[in-house]
C-alpha cells in the first residue's frame, strides 16, 4: 500500500492536508519555493484518485520520466537507443529516491527530458529552442533548484564541447 521510501508517509500527509478540505487545524500558506513539484502536481490528481493513489501515480510518473528521458537523450544524442534505458533503470532506486527526495527524482526525469529537447533542437531556429528551455528552466525552479543547477551545468558544458578546437602546429 505504501512505498517503502524514508519520507514518503510525510509527503502522504501533507498531500492528505493539501488536497483535503479545508481544515481548521491546519493552514495552507502558498509561497514560492523550489522545490514544489509534488505539491503542485498530487493536490490535482488527487481531486480524481485520492491523495493515496496520486501520490503512488506522481511516484510512478517520476520514474517513468527518468527512464524515458534516458532514451530520449541517448536518442538525441547518437540518433539510436541501446543501452541508456538500462543504465537509468539500474541507479532508478538510488539513495535519494529511497530518502523520498520525490520533488528531485521527479525534476531529474524533467531534466533529462530537458536536455535531450536542448540537443534535439539545436539545429533549429534559436527562439523555438530558446522558447524550450525557457518552459524547462520555468518547471525546473518549481519542481527541485539542484535539477536545475545539473541541468544548467551540462547544458554549458555541451555547448563548450560544440566549439571547434583551432588547428595545432
Amino acid at each position: 500500500q505504501i512505498p517503502a521510501l524514508w519520507d514518503y508517509v510525510n509527503h502522504l500527509a501533507r498531500m492528505y492536508i493539501l488536497a483535503g478540505p479545508p481544515n481548521p487545524a491546519y493552514a495552507v500558506h502558498w509561497r514560492f519555493s523550489p522545490n514544489m513539484a509534488m505539491d503542485l502536481v498530487v493536490p490535482i490528481l488527487a481531486r480524481w484518485t485520492g491523495a493515496a493513489a496520486a501520490g503512488r501515480l506522481f511516484l510512478g510518473a517520476s520514474q517513468l520520466l527518468l527512464v524515458s528521458g534516458a532514451v530520449f537523450l541517448e536518442w538525441a544524442v547518437k540518433g539510436r537507443h541501446r543501452i541508456g534505458g538500462l543504465g537509468a533503470l539500474l541507479v532508478l532506486f538510488s539513495l535519494p529516491f529511497a530518502w523520498g527526495q520525490l520533488n528531485f527524482m521527479f525534476g531529474l526525469g524533467l531534466a533529462t527530458w530537458a536536455l535531450a529537447l536542448w540537443i534535439r533542437l539545436r539545429d533549429r531556429p534559436g527562439w523555438i529552442r530558446w522558447a524550450v528551455h525557457a518552459a524547462a528552466v520555468a518547471l525546473l525552479t518549481v519542481s527541485h533548484l539542484f535539477d536545475l543547477g545539473v541541468y544548467g551545468l551540462t547544458i554549458g558544458l555541451y555547448e563548450l564541447s560544440r566549439f571547434e578546437k583551432p588547428p595545432g602546429p
